[in-house]
């Protein structure tokens, strides 16, 4: 049996209109929490999600090329976690990182690394941010671009 731990997903409230998502959705089982923000995206949060992610809803989001952020709570042995994922759009490549963050989700980088990156260069916020693998938008930024490619894939 899985280990359950709180987990949210961030997604494009437009997401909602396919659907292969609905179906993800329902497939997931009942929220805890579901909100759609005033940004365009929607928040939806399980307190008991198993091993605190989304094995439905995740897939079916990377399948239709759209991005979300996911946030996992640390429990026992497991720490919390942020998983980012981006579609290539253009110049941009696919992003798709989960990384270990501390229980607040605030991204970790060791002391090693930034030594690193600073090596013979000036280090920037630009530089962490890439070699951690963040995405430079966030879902909400994501979604303002891309809505429309989406409506037009819909309706036609």
């Amino acid at each position: 049996m899985p280990d359950r731990m709180a987990a949210t997903i961030v997604f494009p409230t437009f997401a909602l209109d396919l659907e292969p998502i609905r179906d993800a959705v329902q497939a997931e089982g009942q929220s805890d929490e579901r909100a759609a923000l005033s940004d365009g995206t929607t928040e939806m949060t399980m307190y008991e999600a198993a091993w605190g992610a989304f094995p439905d809803l995740e897939p079916a989001l990377v399948k239709a090329g759209i991005a979300f952020d996911r946030r996992s709570d640390a429990k026992y042995e497991y720490n919390a976690e942020v998983r980012y994922f981006r579609p290539a759009t253009g110049a941009e490549p696919v992003i798709d990182q989960t990384m270990q963050t501390l229980a607040d989700h605030t991204l970790v980088i060791s002391l090693d690394e930034l030594q690193e990156l600073g090596r013979g260069r000036r280090l920037s916020m630009k530089a962490v941010r890439a070699h951690l693998g963040v995405p430079r938008d966030t879902v909400a930024q994501w979604t303002r671009r891309n809505r429309r490619r989406f409506r037009e894939a819909m309706s036609s």
